[in-house]
C-alpha cells in the first residue's frame, strides 16, 4: 500500500511539474526576444486563471524587459469553451553568470591564487552581476580586504591590488641609462 501512494504521489509530482500551454507559449516568445539564447532563465508569475490548460492566441509585449529583467506580457487567451480573455502575465528573465566561492578561509591581506578558488555558474538577475568579478584573472592576484571563510562567494568589494612592497617597507631602487648606474 505505502508503494502504491508512492508511486501515485510521484505520478502526481511529476505531471504537476509538467509547464502548462500557456507557460510553455510565453517562455518561447520572451526566448525569442533573448534570441534564443542557453544562458537565461525565465520566471513566470503564473495566475490562477492561466493555471488551465488553455489556448494562447495571441502574446505581446506590455512590457520590455527593463536592466532588471522584469517585464510584462499581455497573452490572449481562450478557454475550453472558447471564452477569450487578455490576461497581463508578469516575468522575470535571469542571466547565467560565473561566480568565485573561496575553497578555505582566507584572512586580510592574503593574496589569492586560482587554486583558492572554484567557480559555480548561477543564475542573477539584472545587474546584481556588476558586483562580482567577471574573470577568474580579476580574481588570482588580489589581496583580500577582510577576513573571510570558506564557501564565500567573492566579490570586487572584498578584494584589493596586492603590493609587494607595504607602506614603511626600506626599498633599493636602482636606475641606470648608457652611462650611470
Amino acid at each position: 500500500l505505502l508503494a502504491s501512494c508512492f508511486s501515485l504521489f510521484t505520478f502526481f509530482t511529476a505531471f504537476a511539474a509538467e509547464p502548462t500551454r500557456v507557460e510553455r507559449r510565453v517562455t518561447e516568445f520572451i526566448k525569442r526576444f533573448y534570441g534564443d539564447r542557453k544562458d537565461i532563465y525565465i520566471k513566470l508569475n503564473l495566475p490562477a486563471s492561466l493555471k488551465d490548460n488553455m489556448k494562447v492566441r495571441h502574446i505581446d509585449f506590455a512590457k520590455i524587459p527593463d536592466l532588471n529583467g522584469d517585464g510584462m506580457c499581455l497573452v490572449d487567451v481562450a478557454d475550453k469553451n472558447g471564452i477569450t480573455k487578455n490576461i497581463y502575465l508578469s516575468f522575470n528573465v535571469s542571466n547565467k553568470k560565473k561566480i568565485f566561492v573561496l575553497k578555505q578561509s582566507a584572512k586580510k591581506g592574503d593574496v589569492l591564487r586560482l587554486d583558492d578558488v572554484f567557480v559555480k555558474e548561477v543564475f542573477m538577475n539584472g545587474n546584481n552581476g556588476s558586483e562580482y568579478p567577471l574573470r577568474i584573472e580579476d580574481v588570482s592576484g588580489k589581496a583580500l580586504k577582510k577576513d573571510m571563510n570558506a564557501g564565500v562567494v567573492i566579490t570586487n568589494y572584498a578584494l584589493e591590488d596586492s603590493f609587494v612592497v607595504q607602506r614603511g617597507d626600506t626599498v633599493s631602487i636602482v636606475a641606470e641609462n648608457k652611462k650611470l648606474m
